[in-house]
């Protein structure tokens, strides 16, 4: 996974969407959903997110929360 180094504050994977103007890839979502996952809730939930079900609700809206993070909605990821 492409984690943000030492002093960035945004995850790569937003900045290259940013600077490109372009619609993230799957795998680019699903890292910033892992990695909102691992910095606000995995602690608290005691699992990591490949342990966190793909048919949960909680799931879900944490993939929401990336494609917000990305500028982006569920549409225009899936019309790739």
């Amino acid at each position: 996974m492409n984690k943000p180094t030492a002093g960035n504050i945004f995850h790569r994977a937003i900045r290259d969407c940013m600077s490109e103007a372009r619609v993230p890839t799957q795998l680019e979502v699903e890292q910033i959903a892992e990695k909102i996952w691992s910095d606000a809730f995995s602690r608290l939930a005691g699992a990591q997110w490949k342990d966190v079900p793909s048919y949960s609700t909680v799931r879900q809206n944490i993939m929401r929360a990336a494609l917000a993070a990305l500028g982006v909605g569920p549409a225009q990821l899936s019309a790739q």
